[in-house]
């Protein structure tokens, strides 16, 4: 029983990240590989808003900022990081990205 339990949570991690993953296509272009710093800017920004839904969440603040916290901001600002996460893996597998020129430059 946990078996199953445990792989439905997965895909339905999985199904939020592949959707994320398309709106992102939707919103940026699908063959945008600028650079591999431009990704990894943008993963450390999903990463900030992460912890801060967590913050908002866990944490007593002086200046506490609900609207930014709660199981659903987690969830979301979670499936961000990773659909960046998965982004940069695709940069990474794709000869052709401007994440491999940069190595292969160096290689010569």
């Amino acid at each position: 029983m946990f078996k199953d339990k445990s792989k439905r949570y997965q895909e339905e991690a999985l199904a939020l990240i592949t959707n994320e993953r398309k709106r992102q296509d939707g919103l940026w272009g699908t063959s945008q590989y600028k650079d591999f710093f431009e990704f990894i800017t943008c993963l450390g920004e999903e990463y900030g808003e992460l912890c801060e839904a967590l913050n908002e969440t866990c944490f007593p603040n002086k200046v506490k900022r609900p609207e930014k916290g709660g199981h659903h901001n987690i969830l979301k600002e979670a499936t961000h990081v990773a659909a960046v996460c998965v982004k940069i893996m695709e940069g990474l597998l794709d000869p052709n990205s401007n994440f491999n020129k940069k190595e292969a430059d160096s290689d010569e």
